[in-house]
């Protein structure tokens, strides 16, 4: 529903990735529906979906997904409650994603009552560890922890770095320059944008990312590298 409300704003993107938080969509008929409007709408688009790890046929149901054509997998360590002793079952997930062609996303916002029970770059530095070839994507960029999600993005050449929701919340902060100085050490070739829409209101997601990346410096080959040249190199693998 919310995909057809916005489908006119939708429909002025060159491609998008949809994050889909609905795990059982794609045991359902309707994500049939689902795929077949994108296919319609766009020239380049991808899916990526969260994942129960601790599902008993979690392997079957990545299978799922890939046949349902989904490029990507996410964990969300607030939603899903991710601590510790959760890492080495997600490492498993994690490593039959890779060998299925999947690149991995990890929310590392920083924040909500789970702020300290749910480390989401701990999570990300561990699985980075083991997993060396499929791209992880830091979506939000840490928050205001970008400069450790940068020291762990330095350490290994699969990890990209994501902009949504932080560039815009953090807009008035005075650690926002920090964030400049992230994606400049990271190099841009590892920086991902990401609106964070219907959550942040599209059109003023791309008005301040382009605000920033000018007021800090960016030059426009290496704004079309963050806005869409990175995303397709990690959707077409």
């Amino acid at each position: 529903n919310n995909y057809n409300q916005n489908k006119s704003l939708l429909l002025n993107l060159f491609g998008a990735n949809f994050m889909v938080l609905n795990e059982t969509l794609f045991l359902k008929k309707k994500s049939q529906h689902f795929i077949k409007l994108l296919k319609n709408d766009f020239k380049y688009f991808s899916i990526s979906s969260l994942v129960d790890f601790n599902r008993n046929d979690v392997f079957e149901y990545l299978e799922i997904l890939k046949q349902n054509g989904v490029k990507g997998v996410k964990f969300h360590s607030y939603i899903q409650k991710i601590s510790d002793e959760n890492f080495e079952q997600i490492l498993k997930v994690a490593t039959f994603a890779e060998q299925l062609g999947f690149f991995i996303t990890i929310d590392t916002s920083y924040g909500t009552l789970g702020i300290y029970d749910y480390d989401n770059l701990k999570l990300a530095a561990f699985l980075a560890q083991k997993i060396r070839k499929t791209p992880i994507i830091l979506l939000h960029s840490g928050g205001p922890r970008m400069i450790e999600a940068m020291l762990i993005a330095q350490d290994a050449n699969n990890i990209f770095l994501e902009t949504s929701f932080s560039l815009n919340y953090y807009k008035n902060a005075p650690f926002l320059e920090n964030f400049a100085f992230a994606f400049k050490k990271t190099g841009v070739e590892k920086i991902i944008y990401g609106s964070d829409f219907p959550y942040i209101d599209f059109k003023e997601s791309i008005s301040f990312a382009n605000e920033f990346f000018d007021k800090f410096g960016f030059t426009s080959s290496q704004k079309e590298q963050i806005f869409y040249k990175n995303a397709l190199g990690v959707i077409n693998g």
